[in-house]
């Protein structure tokens, strides 16, 4: 039997949150060292909800967006995915 809790669904939301201001240098970090370690699936995810910090303002969006602006379904943002 499978719970839900334990799962994503398209009606799932999320908020992205930051403590700072990301810079260029920021991005350059991520690009040089961590692509190679953590792939660019990875780092797409984490360009992504970087760029929709300043259009967010903290408020809960829908999964189903982020999974459409990424190409994805929930397999890919799931471990057994």
């Amino acid at each position: 039997m499978q719970h839900h809790w334990k799962e994503l669904i398209a009606v799932d939301r999320y908020t992205v949150q930051s403590r700072g201001v990301l810079q260029e240098v920021d991005r350059k970090v991520l690009t040089l060292l961590y692509q190679p370690l953590i792939g660019c699936r990875a780092l797409a995810l984490y360009m992504t909800l970087w760029g929709s910090l300043s259009c967010l303002t903290a408020r809960k969006q829908p999964i189903i967006g982020l999974w459409r602006s990424c190409s994805a379904d929930c397999r890919t943002f799931t471990a057994n995915g």
